[in-house]
């Protein structure tokens, strides 16, 4: 994000960002995309010198990033403003601010752009934490670099600018790589290690002596969990959706031309969840995967 995100060429510049939003405790991707965001709104007028304490917040200059960041950490000046995030910022500043944003739920998109993978737009839309690429293995499978036939063979090539069969694909990525998220593994590993060791080691910890089977409905089992805590917090379907940037087509290159086709995408994928047409999950999914407290506070006037 300190690199093409703000036309920045300086790789040094880069590295030193990085390593200040690590010193910090600052997420590179969600700090960079609020920087890039601030630079959109300076070119076009809407943030001026007087509101960024006399930065100069234009394109590519990596100093002003530098200088920002200990801002934004310690909440001082102009940096209180984007220590907010980008969602937030916006709807402090308003009007067109809002149409600078990309995000899914509040959270930044990272670098994987769905209208190349159509895939990742899918699990963007879907995940519970907002725009994340690390509560699945989507982009390994749908870039044809991976794939795992004892957890879900593939029907299809799904490779490509196309939506089709990736809501299957998207359904069983998000509960394998929630598996190796349990383990607390880096999401690398969950890539790289064969399911057989991811199995024996979840098998080791727990106890359990579950099969792949079993271990893929407990990925699901614990989607639709958070799901449906969210779900209690006022997230619905129309929080699943991608922002208008990711639904303009791209000009040139690759995906040219291309966007994810939401409803198709929403459809198939709700069915495979056992969601209703609100984004909530059905009763009878909850019954069925015994997450019987979590149905009574979605369904609290059904009785036995």
């Amino acid at each position: 994000t300190f690199g093409t995100m703000i036309m920045n060429r300086d790789l040094a510049g880069v590295i030193k960002a990085n390593e200040l939003c690590n010193r910090y405790g600052l997420d590179t991707i969600s700090c960079g995309a609020v920087i890039a965001w601030s630079m959109e709104l300076y070119e076009k007028g809407v943030l001026t010198a007087a509101d960024t304490d006399g930065i100069a917040l234009t394109w590519g200059n990596i100093e002003a990033v530098l200088t920002l960041l200990p801002r934004i950490a310690l909440r001082e000046g102009f940096g209180a403003l984007l220590a907010e995030g980008s969602l937030a910022a916006a709807r402090k500043v308003g009007g067109e601010a809002l149409d600078a944003v990309v995000h899914v739920k509040g959270l930044d998109l990272p670098m994987h752009d769905p209208r190349g993978f159509h895939g990742m737009g899918l699990a963007y839309m879907m995940s519970n934490r907002g725009a994340c690429h690390l509560q699945h293995v989507v982009l390994a499978t749908e870039q044809g670099m991976a794939s795992w036939p004892q957890l879900f063979p593939m029907k299809d090539d799904y490779r490509g600018t196309t939506s089709e069969g990736k809501a299957e694909l998207v359904f069983h990525s998000e509960n394998y790589g929630i598996l190796g998220n349990s383990l607390s593994i880096c999401h690398y590993l969950t890539y790289c290690l064969k399911p057989e060791t991811i199995r024996d080691a979840f098998n080791a910890i727990t106890g359990f002596g579950l099969d792949f089977a079993r271990l893929m409905e407990c990925g699901a089992c614990d989607w639709t969990l958070k799901r449906g805590i969210n779900n209690l917090l006022g997230v619905t379907a129309k929080d699943d959706v991608l922002p208008k940037r990711i639904m303009t087509p791209l000009m040139e290159g690759a995906g040219a031309g291309s966007v994810p086709d939401v409803e198709k995408l929403k459809r198939e994928y709700y069915a495979l969840r056992g969601l209703d047409e609100r984004g909530v999950p059905r009763e009878g999914k909850l019954r069925e995967m015994g997450l019987d407290d979590l149905r009574e506070r979605l369904y609290p006037t059904r009785k036995e």
